[in-house]
């Protein structure tokens, strides 16, 4: 977490709820309200929707509902973002 820090990031420790409650933000068109946590499964499954389109194009594009996403490694981090 120091090198994130260092970064500029601010990262913190959450409960799986609220981790739950960030992703189906940022990757559903619509979320539910009532967020639960079963430990029997995996978070990854939690997620995503059943109704959430993904699509990877052949250039490594990624659209989430149509909607275009990027998504950047540290290693890819360009000096500059052009935001959409």
């Amino acid at each position: 977490m120091g090198t994130l820090q260092g970064a500029g990031f601010f990262p913190r420790v959450c409960k799986p709820e609220e981790y739950i409650r960030l992703m189906r933000e940022l990757l559903n068109r619509e979320t539910p309200e009532n967020v639960s946590y079963n430990p029997s499964k995996e978070l990854r499954e939690h997620f995503v929707n059943p109704n959430t389109k993904f699509a990877v194009q052949e250039n490594g594009d990624i659209y989430i509902n149509n909607k275009p996403h990027r998504v950047y490694s540290v290693k890819d981090y360009p000096p500059e973002v052009a935001l959409f």
